[in-house]
């Protein structure tokens, strides 16, 4: 997954919330999910933390489901709503009908960070992790 991919799976739902901050990751992420009291590592193609809703982190072999998954959460809604109505969504993509979302569409449009240079919310992410993550932020 690359920005470009994002930016056209975005550019095809004029009506789905655009994450004002895109972190491409270049491998695999892992995250904890709790099953009967027990935790496991699992391997997810996507994140949206709970506290942000305008970023979504994607990870390398992400899908273009993902995205769709992920901005589905920045509406505040959980897991349940985001799979049932990526499905549905998803559909449209790889189709290509939906002559209304044809006449709506607009570029949506993405500039890579320039941090240092500028001030960055995720500054930590930069130093860290420098090289295997790409942060995008979206122009108005």
């Amino acid at each position: 997954m690359d920005i470009e991919e994002v930016i056209e799976i975005l550019s095809n739902y004029p009506f789905l919330k655009k994450p004002r901050h895109v972190l491409l990751v270049k491998e695999p992420i892992y995250g904890v999910a709790r099953v009967d009291g027990k935790e496991f590592f699992v391997k997810v193609l996507g994140v949206t933390p709970k506290w942000r809703s305008d970023v979504i982190v994607l990870a390398i072999d992400a899908k273009p489901e993902t995205v769709i998954h992920e901005c589905i959460h920045l509406y505040g809604l959980g897991e349940f709503a985001a799979y049932t109505l990526t499905p549905i969504l998803i559909t449209k993509y790889k189709l290509g009908i939906a002559p209304l979302a044809k006449l709506l569409r607009y570029r949506v449009r993405y500039r890579k960070c320039q941090y240092p240079k500028e001030p960055c919310p995720f500054s930590l992410a930069h130093e860290k992790y420098k090289g295997r993550v790409e942060h995008y932020i979206l122009e108005w």
